[in-house]
């Protein structure tokens, strides 16, 4: 089964689109913190990653650095979900290695089209990597 990490620090705000997921036959991971999603990033090895960005102790680009600075973690897509952005902050994060950034008021549509995208996508890139190392070894 597919596994989601959801990190927001105001689970309320999203718990339509967590309730979607699941209804979609994912299984979700929620930390209410990046401090804690970090450590459950870890443990877990979720297939996605849907983070905010304004969060206390650690906000979402910190949490995205460390991610990306652990081999464990750094292949792991992550998707930012947020009620305010701008376009600065939609360049900032993808120039740090987000995989896409989807504003709350999207539809249920635009966020599931935006996961599967990025699970998809993930998918396609290990059966790549894994035929070309299999490959590499005969």
């Amino acid at each position: 089964m597919t596994k989601i990490l959801v990190i927001q620090s105001e689970l309320s705000n999203n718990s339509i689109f967590i309730k979607l997921l699941e209804l979609e036959g994912f299984n979700i991971i929620v930390s209410e913190n990046a401090v804690v999603g970090l450590c459950k990033a870890q443990s877990e090895l979720p297939d996605l990653i849907i983070s905010d960005i304004v969060m206390p102790e650690l906000d979402g680009y910190s949490l995205l650095k460390a991610l990306r600075e652990n081999p464990v973690t750094a292949i792991i897509p992550l998707i930012f979900l947020t009620s305010e952005v701008s376009q600065s902050q939609i360049r900032k994060a993808m120039e740090m290695g987000a995989d896409d950034f989807i504003i709350n008021s999207c539809t249920q549509e635009e966020f599931l089209k935006a996961i599967i995208v990025r699970l998809e996508r993930q998918a396609f890139l290990k059966e790549w990597y894994a035929t070309r190392t299999v490959k590499k070894l005969e």
